[in-house]
């Protein structure tokens, strides 16, 4: 497709949303929303608007209660605000670090608890994550998961917030508190264009040597 791409005298119409793809072959396109024309130009900056409309279709990435009182939760926890942070606003990448923050009540002394995050596809469970067993007082709390770029594979990321109790049972468990789309930033790459599998795409000390 590239070396037909590249001949003069030539127009190739590509259809596709393959992000990477697009960036290899054209330098001009188009995006269409049932039929109509929502943008046109430089094919990186349709990519961000392609990854921005994705973005505000389909996430969840704040959940904040008006107060206490109607706040989701139990006799034992009370959650009042859930969000993921970047450092800027746009699109989530694989190679964007992100950060999960959760404020929540506790409305009594809890002893041996843990903060639990579940990370889930669409389809199936990927990843836990706990903190050290500790004992709280009541009042509030805020707690924070900082997920490094180039860890995660592009996809929908769902995510469960929960306080387990003496590691074995749940006392509250927020599910599907938030959603995130991570889009592919495999845009200067040059070879493979199709879906990297698994839901991890870690950069690695991974060298060549030549003895």
């Amino acid at each position: 497709m590239g070396d037909v791409t590249k001949g003069e005298g030539r127009t190739i119409l590509f259809v596709s949303h393959n992000m990477v793809a697009l960036k290899s072959l054209c330098n001009k396109s188009i995006m269409l929303e049932n039929g109509k024309l929502l943008a046109q130009g430089n094919t990186l900056d349709i990519i961000d608007n392609y990854y921005l409309k994705g973005k505000e279709s389909s996430n969840l990435e704040s959940y904040e209660a008006e107060n206490l009182e109607k706040a989701i939760g139990n006799e034992f926890i009370k959650l009042l605000k859930a969000k993921v942070v970047t450092q800027s606003k746009g699109p989530i990448k694989t190679s964007t670090e992100f950060k999960l923050e959760f404020e929540f009540y506790a409305l009594s002394d809890l002893e041996n608890i843990n903060l639990n995050l579940t990370f889930h596809s669409t389809t199936e469970h990927i990843f836990t994550v706990l903190t050290p067993q500790k004992n709280i007082s009541s009042g509030l709390f805020k707690a924070e998961c900082i997920i490094p770029g180039n860890l995660l594979n592009d996809g929908t990321l769902i995510i469960n917030f929960g306080i387990v109790k003496d590691g074995a049972r749940f006392l509250t468990l927020f599910e599907e508190i938030l959603r995130i789309n991570i889009f592919d930033d495999r845009l200067n790459f040059e070879g493979w264009t199709g879906k990297w599998g698994g839901y991890f795409r870690p950069i690695l000390d991974f060298n060549l040597i030549k003895k």
